[in-house]
């Protein structure tokens, strides 16, 4: 990826809170974008949960 939208793409990620430029010029993920990924990583857990739960549902009705 070109220089310029790189750079471009991180001042978007900043303006947005999702990113952040620390002292040594380096940048990083922000809390906020942390909070996003856990809170997926949650909804994915229960998902999942949720389909494991159908799936036997399914799998005893199958039986009977």
């Amino acid at each position: 990826m070109p220089a310029p939208t790189v750079t471009r793409c991180l001042a978007t990620l900043i303006e947005a809170g999702m990113a952040t430029q620390l002292s040594n010029g380096r940048y990083a993920l922000s809390i906020k974008t942390l909070e996003i990924a856990q809170a997926h990583a949650n909804e994915m857990a229960h998902a999942s949960d949720r389909i494991n739960e159908l799936n036997q549902r399914v799998m005893a009705a199958s039986r009977h």
